[in-house]
């Protein structure tokens, strides 16, 4: 379960501040902190990431919430191994699964592209 309390910011730091510094990571290719990929998540942001070699994606699609294995754009069209759904992006967190671990305990091993 995800402890939505635990606050990884400065308390004094809004929103805006928080992504715009996110941004700037990712713009330098620097690696995300899970609760940084959370945050972004959570403002509904479409996040890809890699894990052992397998792309995978979240993507938005309200009232729900995808994650896509392998996810290809050719020819104007997305195509894709396995999709799940689910109610939340906290659902999401919660419940996906790889390689019998949650995200959370393989995030030093991911990857965001």
């Amino acid at each position: 379960m995800i402890d939505k309390s635990k606050k990884s910011f400065d308390k004094n730091e809004n929103l805006n501040d928080k992504v715009k510094k996110i941004d700037a990571k990712r713009q330098r290719k620097e690696n995300l902190t899970y609760e940084e990929f959370v945050l972004l998540l959570s403002i509904n942001e479409e996040l890809d990431f890699e894990y052992s070699g397998i792309l995978y994606s979240i993507v938005h699609n309200p009232p729900f919430v995808f994650l896509g294995r392998n996810v290809v754009y050719e020819n104007g069209k997305y195509t894709t191994e396995k999709v799940a759904q689910y109610s939340t992006v906290f659902d999401l967190l919660d419940l996906t699964r790889i390689d019998n671990k949650a995200i959370k305990d393989i995030w030093e091993f991911i990857t965001i592209p």
